[in-house]
């Protein structure tokens, strides 16, 4: 089977790595694997989830099944800094910890390593009783591992099985949600299969009325996720005379946002917080964006979106449930791919008019 997560050099790489370390690692470090527990005692359980703000966003139903079958413990996600306070706006978990992590976050200073390494000793002074990774990374199990919950459960995805206590092979073909849920079920948790779903106040200033209102979120991680400006400029102005357009100002989109400002002046600009902007988006009708959190943060919230997708694979990572939308390129990719996965060219190939056909469908029921 194709996978369609890891960079396929890397997930090479890092079971060669985990291959090398587990012989010292059986030599001086014994675990019993996958011992029978008594999951009535759990009273503290510890979730890593902190590479990208829609990584959390997605791993929301497997948080509440984790609580539905575990009323009585309490729940800590370690999460990033870029996420927290949606995360404790939205109460997602009983305590929530913003960490930085260095192989996702660049740390290089000799400080920040040393605040990092006090933050992952305090962790494992909490003696947790369960610990959950659904990544399958073997540094984020490694970390586990030395946050030390007393069961350890995740994939083994890119290797490090010998960090946990409880291990199952990684669910490539399943969508980052059902890959989540899947983990619960595997270690023996009630599950039923939900979309994510974030309760959150709405701003006191933010009021709806009976317009159409769209907001624009152009950003993405990775260069070739982004929609060229060109087209956003003219999907923005087909839209105009049936909505009233608010463009959202992040670091990738400032150019964008300058070449509306110069030829749409009608159009609206956001800048805002997270969580400002998930309360701004609460009083939208829909939301467009490409391949990143702010389709997630949208459906979450209870808003459509419609999310621009390249040549990468949309079943494992497109906005999850039924006011998820996905636009792909006409054909298959047969360009000359940089990148493993991504291209720039296929997300060239997506008709602006394609977008505002789906929007005014989607806006009309």
């Amino acid at each position: 089977m194709k996978q369609e997560v890891y960079k396929p050099v890397y997930l090479f790489l890092s079971k060669f790595l985990s291959d090398f370390i587990k012989f010292f690692w059986k030599l001086f470090v014994w675990r019993k694997f996958n011992q029978p527990t008594n999951l009535d005692c759990i009273s503290s359980i510890v979730v890593l989830e902190y590479h990208c703000i829609g990584d959390v966003i997605l791993i929301t139903p497997a948080l509440n099944i984790i609580r539905n079958n575990f009323p009585k413990a309490s729940i800590t996600l370690v999460t990033n800094q870029s996420v927290y306070e949606l995360a404790q706006a939205a109460a997602i978990a009983d305590k929530v910890v913003s960490i930085s992590i260095p192989w996702i976050h660049n740390i290089g200073s000799p400080q920040k390593w040393i605040s990092f390494c006090k933050q992952i000793i305090s962790l494992r002074k909490s003696n947790f009783n369960l610990g959950f990774n659904f990544k399958g990374d073997f540094r984020d199990l490694g970390l586990l591992c030395w946050i030390n919950p007393d069961i350890r459960v995740g994939f083994n995805a890119t290797g490090g099985d010998f960090f946990l206590t409880h291990v199952y092979p990684f669910p490539f073909e399943k969508h980052q949600v059902e890959r989540a849920i899947h983990l619960l079920y595997m270690f023996g948790l009630q599950t039923d299969y939900q979309s994510p779903t974030l309760s959150l106040p709405t701003a006191v200033n933010c009021q709806q009325d009976h317009k159409t209102h769209i907001i624009i979120h152009g950003g993405a991680a990775h260069p070739f996720r982004m929609w060229p400006d060109n087209h956003w400029l003219k999907l923005i102005e087909l839209l105009q005379p049936h909505a009233s357009v608010t463009v959202v100002e992040v670091s990738e989109t400032l150019e964008l946002c300058n070449l509306v400002k110069e030829q749409l002046s009608n159009t609206k600009k956001f800048k805002g917080s997270l969580l400002e902007f998930s309360q701004q988006l609460k009083i939208q009708s829909l939301l467009i964006g490409l391949d990143s959190m702010a389709v997630h943060l949208a459906v979450a919230v209870g808003v459509p979106a419609i999310a621009l997708f390249g040549s990468q694979n949309p079943g494992l990572t497109k906005p999850y449930g039924s006011n998820g939308y996905v636009i792909t390129p006409p054909s298959i990719c047969k360009h000359k791919k940089t990148n493993w996965r991504l291209c720039k060219d296929c997300m060239n190939e997506i008709d602006p008019h394609t977008v505002y056909d789906t929007a005014m469908k989607i806006c009309s029921q």
